[in-house]
C-alpha cells in the first residue's frame, strides 16, 4: 500500500511540474528533432556515430513519439515513466524510505521531467542492481535472473556510455563482497 502512495504522489508532482508551460531546453529539442527527423538506421549512421550518446534513448523516443505525439507533455512523459520505474525498484531494493528520499530528491525530479536519457538509464541501472542482489542472494542463481541482469547492463550501455562506471563498480563490489562465489563464475 505504501509504495502505491509514494508512486501516486510522485506521479502527481511530476505530471504537475511537466504540465507547467515550460518549453523544451536545447538538448531536449535536439532529442525531439532526432526522433522525428531520422529513421532508425539514420539515427545510428548519421547521428549516433558522431555524438557522445548511444542510440538507445533516441530509438525509444522515436517509437514513443510515433505512438503519443511530439508535444512537450508527450516527450517528457517518457522520462516520467522511467522515473516511476526507478522509484519502484528503489522500493524493492531498499524499502519505503529510500523510495521517498528518491522521490523527493530535487535533482531526480529535475531529470525525471527532462526529455533526455538520464531517467531511462537510472531505471535500467537500478533494475541491474536489483537483479544483482537477487543473483547474489541465491544459492544457485536462476537463468532468468542472470539473463535480465545482463540485458539491463546492455540496455544501460546502449542508453548512456557513462553507465560503464556504475557497471564496473557493481562488478568490483561483487568481487569483494560476494558471499556467493559462484556469482563470479558466470
Amino acid at each position: 500500500m505504501s509504495k502505491k502512495i509514494v508512486l501516486l504522489l510522485t506521479s502527481f508532482v511530476l505530471l504537475w511540474s511537466i504540465s507547467i508551460n515550460q518549453s523544451l531546453w536545447l538538448d531536449e529539442a535536439i532529442s525531439a528533432n532526432i526522433a522525428s527527423r531520422y529513421s532508425y538506421s539514420q539515427i545510428v549512421n548519421n547521428f549516433s556515430l558522431h555524438d557522445f550518446h548511444p542510440p538507445g534513448h533516441y530509438f525509444l523516443l522515436k517509437f514513443w513519439t510515433s505512438s503519443f505525439g511530439n508535444s512537450v507533455l508527450a516527450l517528457r512523459t517518457l522520462s516520467l515513466l522511467f522515473a516511476l520505474i526507478s522509484i519502484y525498484f528503489i522500493y524493492l531494493i531498499g524499502g519505503l524510505w529510500p523510495a521517498i528520499f528518491l522521490a523527493l530528491n530535487p535533482l531526480f525530479l529535475y531529470y525525471a521531467q527532462e526529455n533526455r536519457m538520464y531517467a531511462m538509464v537510472s531505471a535500467f541501472l537500478l533494475i541491474t542492481f536489483y537483479f544483482l542482489q537477487k543473483i547474489k542472494s541465491a544459492t544457485k542463481p536462476k537463468f532468468k535472473q542472470i539473463f535480465l541482469f545482463n540485458l539491463f547492463i546492455f540496455l544501460s550501455f546502449l542508453t548512456f556510455y557513462g553507465s560503464i562506471f556504475f557497471i564496473l563498480t557493481l562488478f568490483i563490489y561483487s568481487f569483494f563482497y560476494s558471499k556467493n562465489k559462484t556469482f563470479l563464475s558466470w
